[in-house]
């Protein structure tokens, strides 16, 4: 017989967030228990972060793990995609500019291992990779979508 515990459906924050979206409860409300469990965690600084609708750049997926984790809104544009290095770091010397051209694809790649194709797309001179979608118009439909969050 199975435990109790494993038995029961697991609940995440993300359950019970669009939950609280469907009751129409203000999400401020909401608090991760794990999120308590951050070294230095206030109520107070964890609140503040909160309202200061931080978007993250980060060269992978990172920025929406982080977000996602810290129960904070989507506000990265970089959700299944990830960024060269060389090309993070251009980005960033001008993220301004570059969040101003319009996503293109470039190529079409086939990953030698996976046998898995995927995207290369480029906003100016940044090479984006989108490693989860193979329909660039689905891709681009998403990153407008983000682009648009971004504080």
């Amino acid at each position: 017989m199975k435990s109790s515990l494993s038995a029961q459906k697991k609940i995440t924050m993300s359950t019970v967030t669009y939950n609280a979206r469907r009751l129409r409860l203000p999400e401020e409300k909401l608090l991760g228990d794990y999120i308590v469990c951050i070294p230095g965690f206030t109520l107070e600084k964890y609140r503040k972060l909160q309202r200061s609708r931080l978007s993250i750049f980060s060269m992978t997926c990172f920025g929406g793990i982080l977000s996602h984790n810290l129960g904070l809104l989507f506000l990265t544009p970089f959700i299944n995609m990830s960024l060269r290095i060389k090309d993070y770091m251009c980005f960033l010397q001008s993220a301004y500019s570059c969040m101003k051209e319009e996503l293109t694809l470039k190529e079409i790649v086939l990953n030698n291992i996976s046998k898995q194709h995927y995207l290369i797309a480029t906003l100016g001179n940044v090479d984006i990779v989108l490693n989860h979608d193979s329909d660039f118009d689905v891709a681009k439909k998403k990153w407008d979508e983000c682009k648009q969050k971004i504080n």
